[in-house]
């Protein structure tokens, strides 16, 4: 979701920085897990999500290597290219910019 959306449903925090200057955004610690689209990871290994023109941000910590992300139509489809690691981290958080 949007930055917006995301703040307003506790999925992630803004901190530190002076007057909005300098903060980061990070995922929430404590994630409601029902505000999720559940995959199972045996059948599916593709997410698509909505292009924007700024494009958009993966802020959970996956790492890098085990999925890539390509824009098709309109659409950014994730491919999850190693299963094994990419389930190491128990949600994906998208933000679109």
């Amino acid at each position: 979701g949007t930055r917006s959306q995301l703040l307003e449903q506790d999925v992630i925090d803004r901190k530190g920085g002076i007057l909005g200057i300098g903060r980061v955004t990070t995922v929430a610690g404590d994630i409601d897990m029902n505000k999720f689209d559940q995959i199972n990871l045996s059948d599916d290994d593709q997410i698509t999500f909505k292009a924007t023109k700024k494009g958009y941000s993966i802020l959970s910590n996956h790492i890098a290597t085990t999925y890539s992300v390509e824009k098709v139509e309109g659409e950014y489809v994730l491919t999850i290219t190693d299963k094994e690691n990419f389930r190491k981290q128990k949600f994906l958080v998208i933000e679109l910019l």
